[in-house]
């Protein structure tokens, strides 16, 4: 369920849309130099969720969904980075993710379907943080990461006009 909205749709439709960028080689290496901070953060974020939850001695479900709602926040945050800079088209998308993902979570028919217990509010506010931490350090390292790319694409000539321009925030 996270990944049909925070991957394969927005994936598809993204990939749909036009795109007026130049081809810049390193596409693989930008990619994982965004894909692998923001995976680990995630997943940081999610499993510190999990463990709080087990540790307040709350049920299998509750635990799961808690990390389930914290992975769904952060990757739909993900998205909203990867579909900057906003288009009528973009923002369309991604708020019909999410309201899709909220629609699971919130509509008890397609909660269970999906075997999601909601936690008390105690535990909602923890997740809450968790997830909210993961978005504000996987931000962090988006901007810091654009702001090394810049610099490694500068020339150190001046009067170089045969250098490279300046990387395009990281896409996919």
């Amino acid at each position: 369920m996270i990944s049909f909205f925070t991957i394969g749709t927005p994936g598809f439709f993204l990939a749909l849309g036009p795109n007026k960028r130049r081809y810049f080689p390193g596409f693989v290496g930008r990619v994982m130099r965004f894909a692998i901070p923001a995976g680990a953060i995630a997943a940081i974020a999610t499993y510190t969720a999990y463990a709080i939850a087990r540790g307040e001695n709350v049920g299998d479900r509750e635990a799961r969904t808690i990390a389930f709602m914290v992975l769904l926040v952060v990757a739909l945050y993900v998205l909203v980075i990867l579909a900057r800079p906003f288009t009528k088209y973009r923002a369309a998308l991604v708020a019909a993710m999410i309201g899709g993902a909220s629609a699971v979570v919130l509509i008890p028919a397609l909660r269970h379907a999906f075997h999601l217990q909601i936690p008390d509010d105690d535990l909602l506010m923890i997740g809450l943080g968790c997830a909210v931490a993961g978005c504000v350090f996987i931000e962090l390292a988006t901007r810091s990461i654009r702001e090394t790319t810049r610099r490694a694409e500068e020339p150190d000539d001046p009067d170089d006009s045969a250098a490279a321009p300046p990387l395009p925030a990281p896409s996919v």
